[in-house]
Formats: structure tokens, sequence, C-alpha cells
């Protein structure tokens, strides 16, 4: 019974590619749900509400076009499934909040035994788009050497996690109920008696 490996081919040795400009692709899908966690600090004032979110997307290669075996950069937004409570785009600006954000690439599976580069480079802008919506800007590079065949490419995902520090209002809570035994008293309409 044979257990060696099999003879792949070298790597290439040749130069490094130089890197391209980032391309603006189309957005993301939505983010798979995940749950939305709320925890209250004290301060530093304003805060008072730490947001934890927690997300995750499948990215489709089609959008990310690779020609040859130059290192591809590109641009890409990704709406989370936080949307932030009674949002208003009129007072938008006076939303304070910041923001600690980290993204990754996982999920990574090509066709070949080539070999590639796919990563985050950075998160470049976190906001909060017209519907309120916690949306994350993220740059992405990848590379497939020595075919750059973009069908190598068969799947990855794209994992974001934000710690927002935010005001919230908080939530109006209805009258509590009258003890057991006792009914509301609402009042009654005066009458008036016309003579």
């Amino acid at each position: 019974m044979n257990n060696t490996e099999p003879d792949y081919p070298a790597a290439n040795p040749g130069p490094d590619p130089v890197p391209l400009p980032y391309q603006d692709v189309p957005a993301l899908p939505p983010a798979v749900p995940q749950p939305v966690l709320y925890l209250p600090v004290k301060g530093p004032y304003p805060y008072n509400t730490m947001v934890v979110v927690h997300s995750y997307t499948v990215a489709e290669p089609s959008w990310f076009p690779i020609l040859d075996d130059s290192v591809y950069r590109y641009s890409d937004l990704y709406q989370t499934g936080f949307r932030f409570p009674g949002y208003d785009p009129r007072t938008a600006s006076q939303i304070a909040y910041q923001h600690s954000t980290i993204a990754s690439l996982r999920t990574l599976q090509l066709s070949t035994h080539d070999q590639y580069t796919a990563a985050v480079d950075q998160v470049d802008d976190a906001f909060f788009d017209d519907t309120g919506v916690w949306t994350i800007k993220l740059n992405i590079a990848l590379q497939i050497a020595p075919t750059g065949d973009a069908s190598d490419l068969l799947l990855f995902d794209v994992a974001i996690s934000s710690w927002i520090l935010c005001y919230l209002p908080p939530p109006q809570s209805p009258a509590p109920p009258p003890p057991p035994g006792q009914q509301s008293q609402r009042p009654r309409p005066s009458k008036r008696t016309t003579r």
C-alpha cells in the first residue's frame, strides 16, 4: 500500500505581483441572523449600552473576478443583523457611538492544489446606513496562482464581530397591572345637567 503524498507542482518563485487598487463589488448578502446582545453600562457619558454583534455571510466567488495571478483587492459593504432602535435619518448625525470591529474569512475551499491568498486587509469603515442597519465596509485581498482561474475559488464566509458603545433610549414600559383583587379605576365622564 502506497502512503506517499502526490507530487504537486512546485510554486512559481517569480517576483511578487504588484497589488492592484481596491475595486467596489456588489454588497454581500444580508447576515445570517444571530442574537444581538445589549449590555447595560455606566458611562462614560453619554453611553449607556454596549451592543455586541456577531454575524457572518457567504460570499459569492463570481463577485470577485480574478483574471491572473495578481493580488486583487475589493471593497465590499456588509450589513449586520443590528438595527438601531427608533432610527430616524433626520437625526442620524446625533447618534453618539464608538466601536471596535474585527473581520475574518473562513471556510476557504479550492478545487485544485494551487496556492492562494485570501484575507481581510482592513475594516475600512463602520456606520449606520440610511435605514439604521449597522454596516461594515471591508477591504478584501484575493490571489490564486499559478493558474489564476476564478472558478478555482469555491467558497468563503465572512465573519464579523462588533462591540458598539452607544446611547439607547430606555424602552417605554407600560403601567404595572393593579394588585390582585382590585380593578383598575378609570375616571368616569362627568355628567352635566342642563336646565
